[in-house]
């Protein structure tokens, strides 16, 4: 027999998929690769955003160096996206391993590259650090991490057909960021 919360849980389903907010079904061959990608435990986004990290470190050294208010800002607004990279990372390892220890191993390693990034950038940098090689860098930094979202990133989110949510996703991040660096 049904029970009441069934009958809503089955109207709100109904619901949903009449206002098209679940996403059209993906292509067989698009399909196919992202089950193969998720039984492997997806590495390749652990290591797109391994690359993606390097810079953040540097980017944190070189801001604290020259202005320490300015680095703890950048360092929480940077601790607090580094969050939700590390559920892309260590869900789809999980569940395609079963494995707690892998899952936090690979997250680990993606987010032990800022402090690596971040040491690299006192080994070589903090000799030469003035305004100029700054604002050099920081821009260098800035052009890696956009280029990346935009070649690797974004179109991984397309192939969901969620345009409105990574919009979304996109503005908030940049407000989060505004609003931290303004505090």
């Amino acid at each position: 027999m049904l029970s009441l919360s069934r009958i809503k849980g089955i109207t709100n389903a109904i619901s949903i998929n009449s206002n098209n907010i679940l996403p059209p079904p993906l292509e067989e061959d698009v399909e196919r690769e992202l089950v193969l990608k998720s039984k492997e435990g997806d590495l390749e986004a652990r290591n797109t955003l391994i690359i993606h990290n390097l810079p953040e470190g540097i980017l944190t050294f070189l801001s604290s160096y020259s202005n320490p208010k300015l680095g703890i800002k950048l360092a929480i607004a940077i601790t607090m996206h580094n969050i939700p990279e590390g559920i892309a990372i260590s869900v789809p390892i999980y569940y395609a391993t079963k494995s707690r220890k892998k899952a936090f191993f690979h997250s680990a390693i993606s987010g032990l590259a800022e402090p690596f990034g971040a040491l690299l950038a006192y080994l070589f940098l903090a000799k030469y650090i003035n305004e100029i090689m700054i604002a050099f860098i920081l821009i260098i930094v800035a052009g890696l991490m956009i280029t990346l979202a935009i070649e690797q990133m974004f179109p991984e989110c397309l192939k969901y057909h969620k345009t409105k949510y990574l919009n979304i996703g996109l503005i908030s991040g940049v407000v989060a960021v505004l609003i931290c660096l303004l505090l």
